[in-house]
């Protein structure tokens, strides 16, 4: 038998995945068909049973979302070596401020 607070719950974390999906396309669209796809799989599964079943696929749907921002985090490196060295060498291009003090 399909219970309906769980069908209903698993309607309203496919939304929140779709709008999550929507907001990264939006802003990535060289990555749209490949957040669509995973974001249509993701929802094309049957409603979960229980609630154990339902609370793992809240973590999957975080691990997705997670995924597009590693993407978008990846897309931003520099590409200059200049550039890339700076990064690798943060924080160590800026030592901490040091003063002798008499006591």
């Amino acid at each position: 038998m399909i219970d309906m607070q769980m069908t209903k719950e698993w309607r309203h974390v496919c939304e929140r995945i779709e709008a999550a999906a929507d907001k990264h396309a939006a802003r990535y669209p060289e990555m749209e068909n490949a957040i669509r796809r995973q974001t249509e799989a993701f929802c094309a599964q049957a409603s979960p049973a229980e609630t154990d079943e339902l609370l793992d696929r809240i973590l999957e749907a975080n691990d997705i979302t997670a995924s597009w921002t590693r993407d978008e985090q990846s897309a931003e490196v520099p590409k200059d070596r200049v550039d890339e060295s700076n990064v690798e060498s943060f924080p160590a291009s800026d030592p901490p401020n040091w003063s002798p003090t008499i006591i």
